[in-house]
């Protein structure tokens, strides 16, 4: 039977390795091991979408999640498919004003923010262009933790657009790490020729 490890590891890492093994092996059976609760939760909704059951056991301080696939008169609803932004055609811009994700105690926020730049990477949930404006230029500049994230996305395809005036504004310019230093004007353009802008 394969077996995932994902004890000690962050959201949404136990997802993101269960989900590569079922696409890999799609295996009639599954043992996932995780280290809390809120993973146990996420990894069982991931595993009940994609046409599995689940079992959990406590195993001392840590949870085995045992997947099975159901048939197909147990299914009560279809499998989960893949999100990936990069199969679908269209112009999606991620707006990014800060280097918090959401509002509230900042520590948080970056945190948040941390995890959502290395899900889009990792599940491939990618947007056409990455715009990064204001505070949000910390998340591109050196120190950032997630540059090698971003580094990695801009690989795969995606435009990364800093703002030069931010980047001036606070004498980061010289820190850049990845992406392009463009103007308020092809900023403005490019999201205005965006099928959907999403702002962070």
């Amino acid at each position: 039977m394969k077996e995932v490890d994902a004890r000690g590891l962050e959201c949404p890492k136990p997802v993101l390795l269960t989900k590569e093994t079922i696409e890999k092996s799609n295996p009639d059976n599954l043992t996932v091991l995780v280290s809390n609760e809120t993973a146990v939760g996420n990894v069982t909704r991931f595993a009940e979408n994609s046409g599995y059951s689940v079992t959990t056991t406590k195993q001392d301080d840590y949870f085995i999640l045992h997947l099975r696939k159901m048939g197909f008169h147990e299914q009560s609803k279809p499998a989960m498919q893949s999100t990936s932004m990069d199969t679908v055609n269209e112009n999606i811009v991620f707006f990014i004003t800060s280097n918090e994700f959401g509002q509230g105690q900042q520590e948080l926020g970056e945190l948040l923010m941390k995890s959502f730049i290395n899900t889009i990477n990792e599940a491939n949930m990618l947007p056409t262009t990455m715009i990064f404006v204001n505070s949000g230029i910390f998340l591109t500049t050196e120190g950032s933790p997630v540059i090698s994230a971003l580094q990695e996305i801009e690989k795969k395809g995606v435009q990364i657009i800093n703002c030069g005036t931010c980047l001036d504004f606070y004498k980061r310019k010289e820190n850049l790490q990845v992406g392009i230093i463009s103007n308020m004007y092809t900023i403005t353009e490019t999201l205005m020729k965006a099928t959907k802008v999403i702002r962070f």
